[in-house]
Parts: C-alpha cells; structure tokens; sequence
C-alpha cells in the first residue's frame, strides 16, 4: 500500500478547505492529512491550536510580564508550528456535519 494520499481524495480535502466558511474568531486554519482542519484562535490571553478531526489541542500563553511585539510574534510562531506540525500527521477524518458539500 502506498503512503501517498490518492489524488481523488486530496482534491476533495483542498476543496473542502477552500470553501468551508471560516469562524469569525479563526486567526489561521490548517490542513490535516486525513481531510480535518487545525484551527489557531487568539483570544487576550493565549492562542489555542485544535483538530478537527482527533481532538489534540496546542495552547500557548501570552506572557503578561512581557509586552510588545517581540513576545507576541514568538508565541505565534510557536502556536503555528505546533498547529503545521499536528497538521502533517494526523490522519483523524473531520467529524461528521463539519465536512463542506456541494
């Protein structure tokens, strides 16, 4: 068996991800290898990264001593990479009503 995803398939993961509306609160969306999204919302304290599909979570806190721009782009870069890094892996299938249909 191959490792590659079919080309039906991943047309239809790109197509779902191209038109599902996005949640107003969403900062950055990802697509996971099973067909799920890994969403990244920022809210005052923190930005949290959750699948779709299996549920894992990435959470990371802004540091109220430290301000500015610096602090802040580093938390988002790590929420970031955590969210790419989970996308690349999980093979968890989106719940059932969450996939777009046309």
């Amino acid at each position: 068996m191959s490792e590659q995803t079919p080309a039906w398939l991943t047309s239809q993961m790109t197509y779902r991800a191209r038109t599902a509306p996005w949640p107003a609160n969403v900062h950055a969306r990802y697509l996971t290898v099973g067909g799920a999204t890994v969403d990244t919302v920022e809210t005052d304290e923190a930005l949290t990264s959750t699948c779709g599909g299996c549920h894992a979570r990435g959470v990371d806190y802004f540091d109220p001593m430290c301000t500015g721009s610096r602090m802040e782009n580093h938390t988002r870069g790590q929420a970031h990479a955590w969210a790419q890094a989970h996308a690349e892996k999980c093979r968890a299938l989106p719940r059932p009503g969450t996939a777009v249909t046309r």
